[in-house]
């Protein structure tokens, strides 16, 4: 399940962990409520934005690892 290290494999839409366990959910949590999300700035959050429409519809560049694009 596990693309590089620590970092699940990334999938548009679905949850980045697995829901179905204690540990799943709990990681979920964190995620969900990281404070480091609030000092992001404006350029990195439109890159990442783009960066996710690309994926969308399915024009991501060759070299952006799952990792790169969960974080």
């Amino acid at each position: 399940m596990a693309a590089g290290g620590d970092s699940p494999a990334f999938a548009l839409g679905k949850p980045r962990f697995d829901q179905s366990t204690f540990r799943g959910r709990f990681r979920h949590f964190l995620d969900i409520i990281d404070p480091r999300t609030l000092f992001v700035t404006e350029s990195h959050l439109k890159a990442a934005v783009q960066l996710l429409e690309d994926y969308k519809h399915g024009a991501s560049s060759s070299g952006v690892s799952d990792q790169q694009v969960t974080v």
